[in-house]
Order: C-alpha cells, then structure tokens, then sequence
C-alpha cells in the first residue's frame, strides 16, 4: 500500500457536509495533510518510500509544519506496514 493510499484511507472519512460536499472527519493536523494531498495533481501518489516524497515536499517548498506532519506520519506508515 502506497503512503497516499495509507494516508487518505486511514485520516480522510467519506461523511458529506450540510453542502452536499465530502468532508473529511479527522480535523487534527494529519486530517489537514490528508486532505491536502488529493489536491495536488503532482503528488507521489505510488510511493512507498518516504524520502521520495519527503525530496517532492521539499522541492514544492513545504512549510515546517507540513514537513514535520509528514515525517510523523512517515514513522506511522513504516510502523504499520512492517506489522502488516
């Protein structure tokens, strides 16, 4: 399973807002990551390894916060797909 797959199925939910638009349920910062990611087209989507989308973040500039929000969920990815 991809980081993207991992990361969107696990902090994105499939709730719809008062709108009519998809919301996403987890609201913390990894719920923002999450619901960032999607939007951009450019995303690594099929990797698997963190420093391939840790080079792309950095080369689309990524804030602080956004780079420390991956790197914890880089841990958790790894984490869960060595028990996997």
């Amino acid at each position: 399973m991809s980081f993207y797959d991992w990361c969107v199925a696990r902090y994105l939910g499939s709730k719809r807002t008062s709108f009519g638009h998809l919301g996403y349920d987890d609201t913390t910062r990894f719920g923002d990551f999450a619901y960032d990611i999607p939007r951009d087209v450019d995303f690594p989507r099929m990797a698997t390894n963190k420093d391939v989308i840790a080079n792309y973040l950095q080369k689309q500039e990524a804030c602080y916060k956004a780079m420390q929000t991956f790197w914890e969920l880089a841990f958790m990815y790894e984490r869960e797909m060595q028990h996997a």
